[in-house]
């Protein structure tokens, strides 16, 4: 008889459950898309105007990911992080940055750089594209998410996102890149950073503004008013190594 009542159960649950799952694409037909991006399953928003662009370098440096050494200094984030030397900051650094990179996205694609999980230290620089999509607040909390899914053991740099010259080709074309928006983002993702005892926060501000251009100093660009000249990288790497800590790091080419 109870054998009877648990098969009589199980079957109407698995009525109920064709039902719900034939009502889903009707009621909520972006339901799947909407849970598979919660749960890391999809890319996010960020990526489906260029899904193939930025999935390529993602494949690429999965690939070339598995020969990075264990305890390495990994680089991840922006074009502007891309630009980073890593071997200026220290032994066994490689550099994952992808242009274009988002937080989300950033979040994304952590699965497949498990040299991440075993690092000593994390540089991290990102949160620039992500004001096309979304205000400052909630990029700080993709960014505690993204913090949260960094190995604790190590050392953690978070670079403040960089101003733009206004004035250049870039930013004139692209309405998100003002600098009162980078100011509110970098306010809103300092005490991210501080909520995290091993994280270092740095405030590149004073060294790349320039009060007389009313912007990104002309000398640190490339000239598109966002990304930065040769001296531009060298400045940024001396401040994440002092943020390592670093009393000398390699020698800077002249």
């Amino acid at each position: 008889m109870l054998h009877r009542r648990l098969v009589r159960r199980a079957a109407l649950a698995y009525v109920a459950l064709l039902h719900a799952l034939a009502f889903v694409p009707v009621a909520a037909p972006d339901l799947p898309a909407r849970l598979g991006k919660r749960w890391g399953l999809l890319p996010p928003d960020d990526m489906e105007d260029r899904f193939i662009e930025l999935t390529l370098p993602v494949v690429e440096q999965a690939r070339l990911d598995r020969a990075v050494p264990e305890a390495a200094l990994v680089v991840l984030g922006d074009s502007i992080a891309k630009q980073i030397d890593a071997a200026r900051l220290g032994e066994n650094a490689v550099n994952h940055g992808i242009g274009g990179d988002t937080v989300r996205m950033l979040t994304w694609r952590l699965p497949v750089l498990p040299s991440v999980e075993r690092a000593r230290a994390v540089v991290v620089n990102a949160g620039v594209n992500d004001l096309k999509y979304r205000p400052a607040p909630a990029i700080a909390a993709d960014y505690r998410t993204l913090l949260a899914r960094l190995p604790p053991s190590a050392a953690l740099v978070m670079v403040s996102p960089l101003p733009v010259d206004e004035g250049a080709p870039w930013p004139r074309r692209s309405l998100h890149l003002r600098n009162a928006n980078l100011r509110s983002l970098n306010v809103a993702l300092r005490p991210v950073c501080e909520e995290r005892p091993n994280c270092r926060f740095v405030d590149v501000w004073p060294v790349f503004w320039d009060a007389a251009a009313g912007g990104l100093r002309p000398s640190l660009h490339s000239g598109d008013g966002l990304h930065l000249s040769p001296a531009g990288s060298r400045e940024l790497e001396a401040l994440i190594r002092g943020a390592m800590g670093a009393r000398t790091g390699p020698k800077d080419a002249a």
